[in-house]
């Protein structure tokens, strides 16, 4: 259950990001500017896409991570060590 809320938030994140794109580059494309604006426009895009997706993998790695622990847990119980102290 908990992986398809992953999944099903990673394809929003994706089609987000994806839409960002599609719309910051047709934005700069029809925009009336010079080259050298346009230029530093779709740099100044492109480094704040980096570091949104940046931090959006920071997040997901840190969910992930938290999950892997909740997994771990769960396996011990299962397994009959009982919850870990902590």
């Amino acid at each position: 259950m908990e992986k398809e809320a992953g999944n099903r938030a990673s394809s929003i994140f994706l089609a987000f990001l994806a839409g960002s794109l599609v719309g910051a580059a047709i934005g700069m494309l029809l925009a009336p500017s010079t080259g050298r604006e346009t230029r530093e426009k779709v740099l100044r895009t492109a480094a704040d896409i980096a570091s949104k997706a940046a931090d959006a993998a920071r997040r997901a790695k840190e969910e992930a991570e938290g999950i892997l622990e909740k997994l771990k847990e769960t396996l011990k119980v299962v397994e009959g060590g009982g919850p870990s102290e902590g």
